[in-house]
Protein backbone atom coordinates (compact mmCIF):
# COMPACT_ATOMS: atom_id res chain seq x y z
CA UNK A 1 0.00 0.00 0.00
CA UNK A 2 1.01 3.54 -0.71
CA UNK A 3 -0.37 5.33 2.96
CA UNK A 4 1.62 5.31 5.64
CA UNK A 5 -0.15 4.37 8.93
CA UNK A 6 -1.18 6.84 10.57
CA UNK A 7 -2.59 8.40 6.96
CA UNK A 8 -4.61 4.69 6.69
CA UNK A 9 -5.66 5.25 10.11
CA UNK A 10 -7.38 8.65 9.26
CA UNK A 11 -8.83 7.43 6.43
CA UNK A 12 -10.86 4.55 8.37
CA UNK A 13 -12.08 7.23 11.02
CA UNK A 14 -13.40 9.61 8.12
CA UNK A 15 -15.09 7.02 6.26
CA UNK A 16 -17.05 6.01 8.99
CA UNK A 17 -17.90 9.66 10.68
CA UNK A 18 -16.99 12.09 8.09
CA UNK A 19 -16.63 11.00 4.16
CA UNK A 20 -16.26 14.73 3.23
CA UNK A 21 -13.64 15.74 5.98
CA UNK A 22 -11.10 17.17 4.11
CA UNK A 23 -7.26 15.71 5.15
CA UNK A 24 -3.75 17.49 4.47
CA UNK A 25 -1.24 15.25 3.22
CA UNK A 26 2.07 14.86 1.66
CA UNK A 27 2.82 13.16 -1.58
CA UNK A 28 6.02 11.23 -3.18
CA UNK A 29 6.21 10.56 -6.43
CA UNK A 30 8.53 8.30 -8.49
CA UNK A 31 10.28 11.11 -10.08
CA UNK A 32 10.20 15.35 -10.38
CA UNK A 33 6.50 16.39 -10.58
CA UNK A 34 5.29 18.33 -14.08
CA UNK A 35 2.32 20.22 -15.07
CA UNK A 36 0.81 16.79 -16.69
CA UNK A 37 1.23 14.99 -13.42
CA UNK A 38 -0.13 18.07 -11.26
CA UNK A 39 -2.99 18.13 -13.40
CA UNK A 40 -3.70 14.28 -12.92
CA UNK A 41 -3.69 14.64 -9.30
CA UNK A 42 -6.03 17.53 -9.59
CA UNK A 43 -8.09 15.09 -11.84
CA UNK A 44 -8.11 12.92 -9.15
CA UNK A 45 -10.35 15.30 -7.11
CA UNK A 46 -7.06 16.13 -4.69
CA UNK A 47 -6.00 20.37 -4.11
CA UNK A 48 -2.27 20.05 -4.61
CA UNK A 49 -0.91 23.14 -2.96
CA UNK A 50 2.58 22.74 -3.11
CA UNK A 51 5.46 21.13 -5.13
CA UNK A 52 9.23 20.99 -4.39
CA UNK A 53 11.40 18.08 -7.09
CA UNK A 54 9.01 14.67 -6.35
CA UNK A 55 7.16 15.98 -3.40
CA UNK A 56 4.11 17.63 -2.76
CA UNK A 57 1.76 18.74 -0.14
CA UNK A 58 -2.37 18.28 -0.91
CA UNK A 59 -5.80 17.97 0.47
CA UNK A 60 -9.05 15.88 -0.04
CA UNK A 61 -11.12 13.74 1.17
CA UNK A 62 -10.73 10.15 1.73
CA UNK A 63 -12.26 9.12 -1.61
CA UNK A 64 -9.88 11.70 -3.79
CA UNK A 65 -6.90 10.46 -1.76
CA UNK A 66 -7.94 7.04 -2.63
CA UNK A 67 -7.69 8.20 -6.39
CA UNK A 68 -4.64 9.80 -6.13
CA UNK A 69 -2.95 6.55 -4.86
CA UNK A 70 -4.57 4.88 -7.99
CA UNK A 71 -2.20 7.16 -9.90
CA UNK A 72 1.08 5.20 -11.18
CA UNK A 73 3.61 7.90 -10.66
CA UNK A 74 2.61 8.44 -6.95
CA UNK A 75 4.89 6.13 -5.08
CA UNK A 76 3.67 7.11 -1.49
CA UNK A 77 0.98 8.97 0.66
CA UNK A 78 1.59 10.16 4.41
CA UNK A 79 -0.98 12.08 6.93
CA UNK A 80 0.53 16.17 7.06
CA UNK A 81 1.27 16.54 10.85
CA UNK A 82 1.66 20.33 12.87
CA UNK A 83 4.91 20.49 13.92
CA UNK A 84 5.56 23.82 16.28
CA UNK A 85 8.36 25.61 16.11
CA UNK A 86 10.71 26.40 18.86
Amino acid sequence: TKFDAPLKQKLAEVEASDAAAQLRFLGKCAQPIDDTMREALSKAGVTVNSVTGDIFTASGTAAQIKSAAQLDFVTQLQLSVERKLY
